[in-house]
């Protein structure tokens, strides 16, 4: 574990990048975050989930030599493997700034101006809590392929209850406000959609905006989930995190979460048909 000395609390953005053996992705990934143009000051949090390649000591090494793009760099490295959540949830106890850049490390930033127009977006619409936008999906290689979804064409407003469905967007496209963020209790660890975690806490009191414009890449390959599990165990694994996040909002949202049960047999059976 490696930690850079903070030189001022006075931080706009973190950038949180969750890493788990990418090591042939993180010069697309680091670059991306590289090429920003934005008056904001930054803060990078680099959180390594024990990768068993070389993907901690390659981006330590890319990242400390462009130091002066930061104004504080935390590079951590876990010492056994937490899984997704955890991972995301104790990289959020780093993450300093008024407003958190989500990407993992083998999706990367194409818009250089992803974060100065979403950190100015938040800044001047204190009713939004979080902002996406548009990915394009991508081969290992970065060629552009089919896009299987993320396929909302248009400006859209998200209310909760908009959203205890498949996530509408990607979330390397996402900026949020870490204040809106609930206390996230440790049960979550066995899910596998931090996207919609987050989406529906960060929703429970603010709206969340979706622009079309494509800032990222999103890298398809044979680690993502939908080649890893199949149809039928996604299904269980929605299931399970709406319930897990039921369990732990109360009884206030009952409706909204019945309801998402139904959708969810519902697309399966027609899927089945």
């Amino acid at each position: 574990m490696l930690y850079c000395t903070i030189v001022s609390t006075n931080i706009d953005i973190s950038i949180l990048i969750l890493c788990y053996n990418a090591e042939k992705f993180l010069d697309d990934c680091l670059l991306g975050v590289f090429n920003q143009q934005t008056e904001a000051t930054l803060q990078l949090v680099f959180m390594d989930d024990c990768s068993t390649d070389m993907s901690f000591e390659f981006a330590t090494k890319l990242i400390k030599s462009h130091r002066p793009k930061f104004v504080d760099i935390q590079l951590i490295q876990n010492p056994k493997n937490l899984g997704c959540f955890l991972n995301m949830k104790k990289g959020l106890s780093f993450c300093t700034g008024k407003y958190i850049a989500y990407l993992e490390a083998d999706d990367y930033w194409t818009d250089i101006n992803k974060l100065e127009y979403q950190w100015q977006f938040l800044r001047n619409n204190p009713n939004y809590s979080g902002i996406g936008g548009g990915c394009q999906f991508v081969d290992e290689e970065g060629n552009k392929i089919e896009q299987k979804w993320y396929n909302l064409k248009e400006d859209k407003t998200f209310t909760n209850k908009d959203l205890w469905g498949y996530p509408p967007f990607q979330t390397s496209t996402f900026m949020f406000e870490k204040n809106e963020i609930a206390n996230m209790k440790d049960n979550m660890r066995e899910t596998i959609s931090n996207d919609k975690i987050l989406y529906v806490f960060l929703s429970k009191n603010k709206l969340l905006k979706y622009e079309p414009s494509i800032v990222s890449n999103y890298r398809f390959h044979q680690t993502n989930i939908s080649h890893r599990f199949s149809r039928f165990q996604i299904f269980l694994k929605q299931i399970n995190v709406n319930t897990l996040i039921f369990k732990q909002l109360g009884i206030k949202y009952s409706f909204l979460y019945v309801k998402s049960i139904f959708k969810y047999s519902l697309n399966y059976v027609k899927c089945l048909i």
